[in-house]
């Protein structure tokens, strides 16, 4: 890779990282299997679960500079459909061949259209006290922002590194 790069190019790579999963507020039990299903499918085939937080030693030790790195939360509420359907459905052949889980087991045809509500109305009391609408992850910064809406929303962390690298002593 760094013998294609181009004099003052630059490698942009995001990845996604299962260091810090499942994390959040409420639970999702929903969401927290079906990140199971992948994971557990990623690490079976071989896959690297905390390359995301590698990536930036690993594009070093290549002789690439980093100049940027961080990684982002993303958001889920108890009332959100399960945003993850199409990823299982891409990968249903795939998680069926290394017996993560039974089709039976994941109703592909309603994944897509199930809440995650088992667990809201155990935070409903806590929707009039307590609102965090996002987190940015920044080099190991956790900053909340208050959110304008009306009811709970948590974060749910799929963290996802995102590296800016180029050759090294270029000025920036």
């Amino acid at each position: 890779m760094v013998d294609a790069l181009r004099p003052g190019g630059v490698v942009a790579v995001q990845k996604h990282d299962a260091t810090m999963v499942p994390a959040g507020q409420p639970p999702l039990p929903l969401h927290d299997r079906v990140m199971s299903w992948i994971w557990t499918t990623v690490e079976r085939e071989g896959g690297n679960l905390h390359m995301g937080f590698e990536l930036a030693t690993i594009l070093e030790d290549v002789g690439l500079e980093v100049v940027h790195a961080g990684a982002e939360a993303v958001v889920r509420t108890p009332r959100d459909a399960d945003a993850l359907a199409p990823i299982v459905s891409a990968m249903l052949p795939r998680i069926l061949a290394h017996r993560v889980a039974s089709a039976a087991d994941i109703e592909i045809d309603t994944l897509g259209q199930r809440p995650n509500a088992s667990s809201f109305y155990r935070y409903l009391a806590k929707a009039a006290r307590a609102r965090v609408s996002s987190a940015r992850i920044d080099q190991a910064v956790y900053t909340p922002r208050a959110n304008s809406g009306d009811e709970v929303i948590h974060q749910r962390r799929n963290i996802s590194e995102q590296l800016v690298a180029r050759p090294r002593g270029l000025p920036r």
